[in-house]
């Protein structure tokens, strides 16, 4: 009976190593303030590659926000302490990936827009209009384009050279 409640003991114990083992915790976000605080732990993370995520202000609170584009769907977390948000999905197939997309405050409003190519055209969405903002016909080649406010006039521009 002794050697029998042992045995038992013994498989129990395998068993909760084997479940605790196979059960990975979700990894947190840490952020080093100017590059020099101790790291602090932030309330949320993510699995995904860090090299996959976008670093702007997406909802114009000051604060940098993480993006990535990710089964379909534009996500952000607002200074990497909120849970996943959707940006936009409406746009974000399966086929946009990280590398076709491209960043900057189009319309002027101080908050980070997503731009890329759609249906021959270039163009944004933002979070404030889930609509797809067509700007201009996709003819220039994404990795030969610059952006930046080149006018001073607030809205992100676009650089090619021809």
């Amino acid at each position: 009976m002794k050697t029998s409640n042992i045995f038992s003991s013994i498989l129990v114990l395998l068993f909760c190593v084997g479940i605790c083992s196979s059960v990975q915790a979700q990894p947190k976000w840490r952020i080093a303030s100017g590059g020099t605080a101790t790291w602090q732990d932030q309330p949320v993370g993510s699995g995904w590659e860090v090299a996959l995520h976008s670093y702007h202000d997406f909802d114009g609170d000051g604060k940098t926000d993480i993006f990535t584009a990710k089964n379909g769907q534009f996500l952000y977390s607002s200074a990497g302490k909120t849970t996943w948000k959707t940006l936009n999905s409406r746009y974000a197939h399966a086929g946009l990936t990280s590398d076709k997309l491209r960043f900057g405050d189009f319309n002027g409003d101080k908050k980070m827009d997503v731009f890329f190519k759609y249906k021959g055209y270039y163009g944004y969405v933002s979070i404030a209009n889930s609509q797809f903002i067509r700007l201009r016909k996709a003819d220039a080649p994404l990795n030969q384009l610059g952006f930046g406010d080149f006018n001073g006039d607030g809205k992100t521009d676009i650089f090619w050279q021809r």
